[in-house]
């Protein structure tokens, strides 16, 4: 009997389609996907790459610990690791079912050698003070295989911690970074930062010093610039610094303070709105918007899409909107959509989500995505 072999193309493309569980987190679909490696050697390879991708935080102190069990099987054990491109790592002091020690993230960072990127979920009281494993420093030994990492993102830890310093000293390449904590502790004391930031992410507001420290350096690389607290006034010298060139602005509040960072963008391709107050009306947008998103607004009798519309007129590169399915019950919904429709604007209406799902990749056009097919361009 003829055994039917699907081609490379058609495996690549059920995979990537099954890929997601959780499209919002990037969580894989680990059951699908181990079931698609047993079907035979055509689909095993592509399958086990997939498998391998991103290792979630349910799932990395299970995969730190097999590491140790097959340490004296290392082939193996490199050709397993070798495809791990995210680690979601929870951090403690003391050893739990969820959460991995300095030392074991010191053996996942030995044998993921080809990381790029990495989230921590970081107790309270954590810092690499205190552990068996050095406190990281330029040119340590202790993790050398951490120049890989692109893209970094902390939760979690006390405000106090300096551990966000200690983890840019150990990821000195990150061009992707997301603050997702509360952050008080001052840069280390006579230390210059050197990073050169693509995105910054920051969902609390940080201290002027800290801010300024983060962008020291990324003056000309920053593109994309996310905020989910208004910023302290005194971070205007800085914000204006950089806003001419960012191409991203992604802001939770907007004011006449907010108006006036958007002003400044004057290369600006995408703009969001998580909370926009329709009787306000928008400043001047850079002629160069592509698209523009907001998610906030409902069915109140205050709403109106009336400054929404007024920008496909008035915004000649519009390519794309984004907006909550709340919006479709508003009364001007249906105008709005014969103003795109005439402009030849796609008018997208998703479930209203916090902000953007995507992948930490630098953006040919806006909105960036999340997608299987973004995973060669993670370093191979």
């Amino acid at each position: 009997m003829v055994q039917f072999e699907a081609p490379t193309e058609l495996i690549t493309a059920i995979l990537g389609h099954l890929y997601y569980k959780d499209y919002e987190t990037g969580e894989p679909n680990y059951q699908d996907l181990y079931v698609c490696s047993l079907i035979n050697k055509a689909w095993n390879n592509p399958a086990q790459k997939l498998l391998f991708h991103f290792i979630t935080q349910q799932k990395c102190r299970t995969f730190s610990l097999s590491l140790l069990a097959h340490e004296s099987n290392s082939h193996q054990l490199l050709d397993m690791c070798r495809h791990v491109r995210i680690l979601d790592i929870g951090l403690t002091i003391e050893k739990n079912a969820l959460a991995c020690t300095a030392e074991e993230l010191s053996r996942l960072l030995l044998y993921c050698a080809n990381l790029y990127e990495i989230r921590f979920n970081v107790g309270l009281f954590f810092s690499f003070n205190g552990t068996s494993i050095p406190v990281p420093q330029s040119g340590s030994q202790s993790f050398p295989l951490s120049n890989t990492v692109r893209a970094l993102r902390l939760y979690g830890s006390s405000p106090q911690s300096p551990i966000l310093y200690e983890l840019l000293e150990l990821f000195p390449n990150v061009q992707y970074l997301t603050v997702g904590t509360e952050i008080i502790s001052d840069p280390p004391p006579n230390s210059l930062s050197n990073l050169n930031l693509y995105e910054l992410v920051l969902h609390r507001n940080i201290s002027v010093d800290i801010f300024d420290w983060l962008l020291s350096t990324s003056g000309s690389s920053l593109s994309i610039l996310e905020l989910r607290d208004l910023p302290n006034p005194r971070m205007n010298t800085t914000l204006f610094r950089i806003a001419p060139t960012l191409r991203s602005l992604r802001l939770l509040h907007y004011n006449p303070r907010a108006a006036a960072l958007v002003r400044g963008c004057v290369h600006l391709e995408e703009l969001i709105l998580m909370n926009f107050p329709t009787f306000l009306s928008f400043p001047e947008l850079p002629s160069t918007l592509e698209h523009f998103g907001f998610m906030n607004l409902s069915s109140a009798s205050s709403d109106t899409l009336i400054p929404i519309i007024q920008l496909t007129i008035h915004l000649p590169r519009l390519r794309m909107i984004t907006c909550s399915n709340d919006s479709r019950q508003l009364p001007e919904f249906v105008s709005l959509q014969d103003a795109c429709l005439a402009r030849g604007i796609r008018l997208i209406t998703r479930p209203k989500r916090v902000w953007t799902m995507e992948d930490p990749l630098p953006a040919k056009t806006f909105p960036r995505t999340r997608s299987v097919s973004n995973f060669l361009r993670m370093h191979d």
